[in-house]
């Protein structure tokens, strides 16, 4: 079975089986019912989901949606418009989808003017003396609990149940460790040729540290540190010691000390860290520092230099 080409992030992450759940209950639920929901946590990518349905999204994130920005206005409604008008969202969705990202930060007013066009299945610009129909399905996301947010009285109950016909739940990316190294690739892939750079790929040593650290930021945290990685890297491949040494650790972020825990602060690991990344891949090439600059993932007089500095005896490393 041959597999698309893994060039972008949505097609990367769609190989594994929690992901193509999700993806398979979205594609099916927007084509035959109005509205759906989905619950995840922040930055657990729920817009992948968007680029696996072939129909019309506009996506309005509710952090900076307006009144006007939804309904869109009409010509001469207030100073400063269009002398044409604006359509909004409702309207540029036509028959498509409509995407409203983080609905739980909807104020209570903005809900109730939502749950009527869901109810009329119609709308007025603002401005406006006709009803415009409302043609396009409502894909509602949240980052919250809503029925949490109901019993503290911070979201309807009845706009809740208007949006919630369908349940989409996307998973956090440690409970899809299969979609990390995907992930990891697509964003090295991506970043390195926007940034002009020719990183090919990330060594097994750092794919499995990747792989083993809990991500309690989710997908946007794995792509912030191989951004960051991928500029600061020197070699064609990214190793360990292109990330922190805190990225390194499988435990948790709960069962962490923190500094408050010791008299003094702790050193940093970073250091040691390299040191012995650089000293196990010379024992496992046999001193070749050709062989163990390419384990690492670093050029030769990167790896003479990073030796000067860790301490390692050069000469010996060499005729070992």
């Amino acid at each position: 079975k041959q597999h698309p080409k893994q060039t972008k992030t949505s097609n990367a992450a769609s190989h594994k089986p929690r992901t193509i759940e999700s993806k398979q209950k979205t594609t099916k639920k927007t084509r035959h019912c109005a509205n759906s929901m989905r619950q995840a946590e922040t930055a657990s990518k729920k817009e992948i989901l968007q680029h696996f349905e072939s129909i019309a999204v506009a996506c309005v994130k509710e952090k900076s949606l307006r009144l006007v920005e939804l309904f869109g206005y009409e010509a001469g409604t207030f100073t400063g418009g269009l002398r044409s008008g604006k359509s909004g969202k409702l309207e540029l969705a036509g028959t498509g989808t409509l995407f409203l990202d983080e609905v739980n930060g909807m104020s209570l007013a903005m809900q109730a003017k939502l749950l009527r066009v869901l109810e009329e299945k119609r709308f007025q610009r603002l401005g406006g003396n006709s009803y415009l129909h409302l043609g396009a399905k409502i894909m509602a996301a949240a980052n919250k609990d809503l029925r949490e947010e109901i019993d503290n009285g911070n979201f309807r109950s009845d706009l809740y149940y208007r949006l919630n016909v369908f349940e989409i739940r996307v998973p956090p990316l440690r409970e899809r460790r299969g979609d990390i190294g995907l992930l990891a690739l697509a964003f090295t892939e991506q970043i390195s040729r926007n940034l002009g750079k020719t990183v090919k790929g990330i060594t097994p040593e750092a794919m499995a540290r990747l792989k083993a650290y809990h991500w309690p930021g989710n997908v946007r945290e794995l792509k912030n540190w191989i951004e960051r990685a991928v500029n600061l890297t020197e070699g064609p491949l990214l190793s360990p010691l292109d990330f922190p040494a805190e990225k390194q650790s499988t435990e948790p972020l709960g069962q962490r000390p923190s500094p408050s825990d010791h008299e003094t602060p702790p050193p940093s690991h970073l250091g040691q860290v390299e040191r012995e990344t650089i000293r196990q891949a010379l024992e496992a090439c046999g001193g070749n520092m050709t062989e163990t600059a390419r384990r690492v993932g670093i050029g030769r007089a990167t790896l003479y230099r990073k030796l000067k500095k860790n301490g390692l005896a050069m000469a010996r490393t060499v005729s070992s």
